[in-house]
């Protein structure tokens, strides 16, 4: 198959699991009673507002790194940029998907709406490990 076609194929593949697991979590925040709702999206206000900032500043150091040639230096040292700006994404993900659900574990929500998040998440690792092989393959 050509790297190509394999590389649109992986971010086919993470927005359909993008899209797929926000439909799970959506049908998820059903299962909560409005006290539970209401305490769930307080107690993310703030983990909301820093994570844009933290993914913002990944975007922008890439967007600077660029800007300034930095990237032959980069490369000249062995490290493919691509490679680190999604590295730096994929441990993102990681990172706020982890704190997010064991603050939630804390909360002792509903089973039914873990199960959801839970799904979702694994369909958000899916998506972005489709995204990182279709870039290996096209890189």
């Amino acid at each position: 198959m050509n790297a190509e076609i394999i590389f649109y194929v992986g971010i086919a593949i993470a927005l359909a699991a993008t899209l797929w697991g926000r439909v799970i979590r959506e049908r998820g925040l059903k299962a909560l009673n409005a006290e539970e709702l209401h305490d769930l999206m307080s107690s993310f206000a703030k983990t909301r507002t820093v994570s844009v900032f933290v993914l913002v500043g990944i975007i922008a150091i890439y967007l600077i790194l660029g800007a300034t040639n930095s990237f032959e230096r980069l490369w000249a040292m062995g490290i493919n940029p691509m490679y680190a700006y999604f590295g730096m994404l994929i441990v993102y993900v990681f990172v706020t998907q982890g704190m997010g659900i064991s603050r939630m574990r804390k909360m002792t929500l509903p089973a039914a709406y873990m199960k959801s998040v839970y799904q979702a998440a694994a369909l958000q690792v899916i998506g972005i490990l489709s995204i990182a092989v279709g870039l290996v393959m096209y890189l």
